[in-house]
């Protein structure tokens, strides 16, 4: 899907992209403070979010990607692009914002922690062979609670089957 260049659309390049990635990137990543340099940029955007594209690449991560804004778009070139934290701990948490969409790019096992927020959603590869989706949309978490009584904790794809995880583990 493309979307259109605007105010709020930064391009992030890796310390190992293509050369033409990072000419075109209005941040170039050294591999130190990664994650404080990414955190600082989304601190920038207005309230009324924006549109953060992550280049092809290795992002190693010493904290999670988060910001105070809402609707924000994260995106990637697919598996090239790969954020590395600690193997548990999420690479991206919108906390209790509204209107997150994390797609197109890959973690380590940490993943996306969208557990809190509103109205977000993420599809991406998680190390370990599966592809998640959260807050898929043609699924309401809402139809879902009123029909089994229990909370979504977790909506993926493993194996080509759609998998819901709920909050009591079932």
């Amino acid at each position: 899907m493309f979307i259109a260049p605007s105010p709020f659309t930064f391009l992030i390049a890796a310390s190992d992209a293509h050369p033409d990635s990072k000419t075109a990137a209005n941040l170039v990543l050294t591999g130190k403070n990664d994650a404080q340099r990414i955190i600082a940029l989304l601190a920038s955007l207005p309230p009324v979010g924006g549109h953060v594209h992550f280049t092809e690449g290795i992002y190693t991560l010493s904290a999670a990607i988060t910001a105070e804004v809402d609707n924000l778009l994260l995106s990637g070139r697919g598996r090239s692009t790969h954020l590395i934290h600690d193997g548990s701990a999420p690479c991206i948490s919108a906390g209790a914002r509204v209107g997150w969409v994390i797609r197109d790019l890959r973690t380590d096992g940490g993943g996306v922690d969208l557990s809190l927020s509103a109205e977000s959603a993420a599809t991406y590869w998680r190390d370990g062979g599966s592809y998640e989706v959260i807050g898929y949309p043609g699924i309401s978490a809402d139809a879902v609670i009123s029909d089994t009584g229990l909370r979504v904790k977790r909506i993926y794809v493993e194996s080509g089957k759609l998998k819901i995880i709920y909050d009591d583990g079932a």
